[in-house]
C-alpha cells in the first residue's frame, strides 16, 4: 500500500464521490485539507500504470484507528481489493477498528456493505449514532458504529463518538 498524497487526491476523490452518498464526505476543499492533519491518513492500492484502484482513509486517536472511507473504484469491484486493505488492519492492527456505515436495514447496498464487514470480524453495535454534517448543505446521517474486534461497552460507545464529534466533526455533543 502506497500513502496518498496531495497529487493522490483528485483520483481518491473522484472514487470517494462514486462510492459514496454525498453527505458521508466532504466538499473538495475540506476533505483535501485532512491531509494536513497529522492524525489522518490515506493508504491506496494502485495498478501498475498508477491508477488508483482502491483507498483506506482513517484516523488514529489514542485508543483505537476510525476508519472514516473505504472504497473501490468501480472497475475492480469484486477483485477482492477491499477485503485485501481491510485484512491488513484487522490481521496487523494492534489498535481496535472504528467504522461507521449506514443501518443494514435501509437498503439492500447496506446489508451487502454490513456483510463485508462483517465477514472480517466487526460488530454491529445497535446504540442510536448520527454523523453530524460534513460541511454547508450536508445532512446529518443515521449510521450505525461498528467495531473490530469486540462489540463496543455502553462506555466505550460513549468515547468513541464523544471522540469522533469533536475531532472529525468538530462539534460537541
Amino acid at each position: 500500500m502506497h500513502t496518498a498524497t496531495a497529487e493522490d487526491f483528485d483520483k481518491i476523490y473522484s472514487v470517494m464521490q462514486s462510492n459514496f452518498p454525498d453527505n458521508e464526505y466532504r466538499d473538495y476543499t475540506a476533505q483535501k485539507k485532512l491531509l494536513d492533519k497529522k492524525n489522518y491518513f490515506i493508504k491506496t492500492e494502485s495498478s501498475e500504470a498508477g491508477t488508483i484502484e482502491a483507498f483506506i482513509a482513517y484516523w488514529k486517536f489514542n485508543g483505537f484507528i476510525y476508519i472514516e472511507h473505504i472504497a473501490v473504484a468501480g472497475e475492480n469491484k469484486g477483485k477482492g481489493l477491499g477485503s485485501s486493505i481491510l485484512k491488513r488492519f484487522t490481521v496487523n492492527g494492534k489498535l481496535p477498528l472504528i467504522a461507521e456505515i449506514e443501518p443494514p436495514e435501509h437498503s439492500c447496498l447496506a446489508q451487502k456493505r454490513w456483510r463485508f464487514y462483517q465477514r472480517h470480524g466487526f460488530y454491529l453495535n445497535e446504540r442510536r449514532y448520527i454523523q453530524p454534517s460534513l460541511g454547508k448543505n450536508k445532512n446529518p446521517a443515521e449510521l450505525r458504529i461498528i467495531s473490530y474486534p469486540a462489540p463496543l461497552t455502553g462506555e466505550e460507545f460513549c468515547s468513541v463518538r464523544e471522540i469522533l464529534y469533536k475531532n472529525v466533526y468538530k462539534v460537541k455533543e
